[in-house]
C-alpha cells in the first residue's frame, strides 16, 4: 500500500511538471514576437529626448553587451562555480581546525608560565602578515579620502566601481598583464571588484556593486598578489604601504604629515572612533589646495545659475555646489565600458572633430587625413558644434561651458582643444547632464549606458551634410572622409536615401581590447591619470600650478 501511495504521488509530480513546462512553452511561442513592454518603456526613458530609437543592430548589441569582467570564460562558468565551493568547503574545514587549534591553545598557555616581557615588540608593528591597528588607520584615511571626494554624502563609507578603477589607476597597477608588467588588465580588475562586492547598502541605489572598507581592503591586496606575484602575505602587505599607498595618497595630494598625524592619534589612544575618523576626513577635504577648489568650484556640474568660485584661498571647496556631480562623472567616464565604447567608435570622434576643425575654413571635398594633421580645435569651433548638435543650451548653458573648457585645457596645458581634450569634454558634459538632470532612468543608469546615450544623441541630431559624410565613409574606404559639393547631380539621390544609410554608421571596424592596450595610448588617458589633488608645484595635472590671474584670464574668454 506504501509502495502504490508513493507511486501515485510521483506520477502527479510528473504530470504537474510537464503541465507547467507546456504551459511556458505556449506563452514563449505567443510572446515570441511582441515586445516586452516594460524594456521598452525604459529605453524611451534611458534615451530621452531621442524619440526614434536606432533600429541598427550594432546600437543593440552596445545595449545587450556583458560587463567587462563577464566577457570572457562565460564558457568555464559551471567550472568556476565548482572551484568555489571547493573552496568554500575548505576554508570551512579549515576554519574548523582553527577554532581547535584556538582552544587547544589556549589550554597549553594556561598550563605553561610565559614571560611576556621576554620578547619586546614595538607598537603598531606586525610581524606576520595581518595589519596593524597602525595599518588600518592609514587605509582607512585613504578609503574615506577617495570615497568622500565621489559622494554627495557627507558620511559616505562605500567605495562605486568607477572610484575601485581610480584609485588603481593611481596606484599604477592598471595595465596589461605580462611577465615584465606589475599590473593586472582591466577585466581581472572589475572581477575582483566583483568577487569583494556587496549589493543593496545604497539607499538610493539598492542594487548598486560597491565595496565597504574591509572589502576594498581585502581587493586591493588581492590585486597586488596578482600584479607583484608575490607568495607570502606580509610581501603583500610591504608593498602595499612602502609602494602603492604612498603613490595613491601622493595623487590625492596628502601630506605625509596627514598620515603620520592619523597613526599617532591612534597610538596615543588605543583605538580610532569611527567619529573620529570622518572628522579627519573631513579635515583633510578642507585641506586641498585652492588651485584644486579653483578646479571644482569651476566644474559647475552644467548648472545655469553662475558662481564666480572661491575667492578666499583659505575658503572651504565643500561649498562649490555639485562639485561631487563632476568627480563622479569623470570617474564614471574612466569605467572600462566606457572607454572601451569610445575606442570602439574612435574614428567617429575623430571625423567629428576633423569636420568642425576644418569648418572655420570653408571645408574640403576629400580627406584622408586623420586627427593629427588637424591636431587643434578652436573654442569657438568646439561651441559652434555644440549649437548644432543642439547640446548648447539644451545640456549645457554659456557658464557652466566655459568651467568645462577651463578645466580640460588646464590639464592639457594649451588653450586650444586638442582630440583627446575634445573627447574628454564632450563625454562630460554629458555625463554631467544625465547625472544632474536626467530622469530617474538615465540616474540610475551605468557608465555603459551614459555612454551609448551619448552617441544616439550625437547621430542623431548630426547636420544632414555631417551625416551624410559619415554615411558615405562607412560604405566607402576606410578613412576616407567625403564632404559632397553643392553641384554635386547626385545629391538628391543621396538625400532621398539618406534615411537608409544613416543606420551604417554604427558600424565600427576596430576589434581592440582595452585589457590588452597600454592605458597611456587610450582617448581618455589624461582624464583617467588626473590627479585628484596635486601639491602645488608638483607633478599633477596643470590646473593646480595655474594661477588665481590664469583661471580668471580662462573664464573670461
Amino acid at each position: 500500500q506504501l509502495k502504490n501511495v508513493t507511486r501515485v504521488l510521483e506520477e502527479s509530480r510528473k504530470s504537474v511538471e510537464v503541465q507547467i513546462k507546456t504551459s511556458l512553452e505556449h506563452q514563449q511561442e505567443l510572446s515570441a514576437g511582441a515586445a516586452d513592454a516594460q524594456r521598452t518603456r525604459h529605453l524611451r526613458l534611458l534615451f530621452t529626448p531621442i524619440k526614434d530609437l536606432p533600429t541598427d543592430p550594432r546600437f543593440k548589441e552596445l545595449l545587450t553587451s556583458q560587463e567587462i569582467d563577464e566577457r570572457k570564460g562565460n564558457d568555464r562558468d559551471e567550472q568556476s562555480r565548482l572551484a568555489k565551493q571547493k573552496v568554500q568547503s575548505s576554508f570551512m574545514k579549515a576554519t574548523k581546525n582553527a577554532r581547535k587549534m584556538v582552544v587547544l591553545g589556549s589550554k597549553l598557555q594556561e598550563l605553561a608560565v610565559v614571560d611576556t616581557h621576554a620578547v619586546p615588540k614595538a607598537p603598531g608593528i606586525s610581524t606576520g602578515g595581518a595589519l596593524t591597528n597602525h595599518q588600518r588607520s592609514i587605509l582607512l584615511t585613504v578609503f574615506q579620502r577617495y570615497v568622500l571626494r565621489g559622494s554627495g554624502q557627507s558620511r559616505c563609507t562605500l567605495m562605486q566601481r568607477c572610484t575601485w578603477f581610480r584609485f588603481l589607476v593611481h596606484c599604477k597597477l592598471i595595465g596589461p598583464e605580462s611577465p615584465e608588467n606589475t599590473a593586472v588588465s582591466f577585466a581581472s580588475a572589475a572581477k575582483i571588484f566583483r568577487f569583494y562586492t556587496e549589493a543593496g547598502l545604497t539607499a538610493g541605489s539598492p542594487g548598486l556593486p560597491v565595496l565597504t572598507f574591509s572589502g576594498w581592503a581585502n581587493a586591493a591586496q588581492c590585486v597586488i598578489r596578482k600584479a607583484c606575484q608575490h607568495a607570502s602575505q606580509q610581501e603583500v602587505v610591504t608593498s602595499m604601504f612602502e609602494v602603492y599607498l604612498i603613490s595613491a595618497s601622493q595623487r590625492l595630494g596628502m601630506k605625509p604629515e596627514e598620515l603620520q598625524g592619523t597613526a599617532q592619534s591612534l597610538g596615543q589612544s588605543g583605538r580610532a572612533s569611527l567619529n573620529q575618523s570622518r572628522n579627519m576626513s573631513v579635515a583633510n577635504t578642507r585641506s586641498m589646495s585652492f588651485s584644486y577648489q579653483l578646479i571644482m568650484a569651476g566644474a559647475n556640474g552644467g548648472s545655469s545659475e553662475a558662481d564666480d568660485g572661491p575667492e578666499d584661498p583659505e575658503g572651504d571647496a565643500s561649498h562649490a555646489p555639485l562639485l561631487w556631480h563632476v568627480i563622479c562623472a569623470e570617474e564614471q567616464m574612466c569605467e572600462p565600458e566606457s572607454l572601451q565604447i569610445i575606442e570602439d567608435f574612435r574614428d567617429h570622434f575623430e571625423q567629428l572633430f576633423l569636420h568642425y576643425t576644418r569648418k572655420g575654413g570653408g571645408g574640403r571635398d576629400t580627406v584622408t587625413d586623420t586627427a593629427a594633421d588637424s591636431p587643434f580645435m578652436s573654442p569657438g569651433s568646439f561651441k559652434r558644434m555644440l549649437q548644432e548638435l543642439h547640446f548648447f543650451p539644451e545640456l549645457v548653458q554659456t557658464y557652466s561651458l566655459q568651467k568645462h573648457l577651463a578645466i580640460s585645457q588646464a590639464r592639457a596645458g594649451s588653450e586650444q582643444l586638442n582630440f583627446e581634450t575634445f573627447v574628454e569634454i564632450l563625454c562630460r558634459i554629458a555625463f554631467v547632464h544625465l547625472c544632474i538632470y536626467g530622469n530617474s532612468a538615465q540616474q540610475a543608469s551605468t557608465a555603459k549606458s551614459k555612454c551609448v546615450w551619448l552617441l544616439a544623441m550625437i547621430m542623431a541630431r548630426l547636420p544632414p551634410e555631417l551625416l551624410r559624410a559619415f554615411s558615405m565613409r562607412t560604405a566607402s574606404t576606410p578613412g576616407t572622409w567625403t564632404t559632397e559639393a553643392s553641384g554635386d547631380p547626385d545629391r538628391a539621390a543621396m538625400d532621398a536615401s539618406l534615411s537608409t544609410h544613416a543606420e551604417s554608421i554604427w558600424q565600427t571596424d576596430t576589434d581592440l581590447d582595452i585589457s590588452d592596450c597600454p592605458v597611456e595610448e587610450l582617448i581618455l588617458w589624461q582624464t583617467i591619470n588626473a590627479d585628484s589633488d596635486a601639491p602645488e608645484g608638483g607633478s599633477g595635472n596643470t590646473m593646480a600650478r595655474m594661477s588665481t590671474g590664469d583661471f580668471n584670464r580662462l573664464m573670461s574668454e
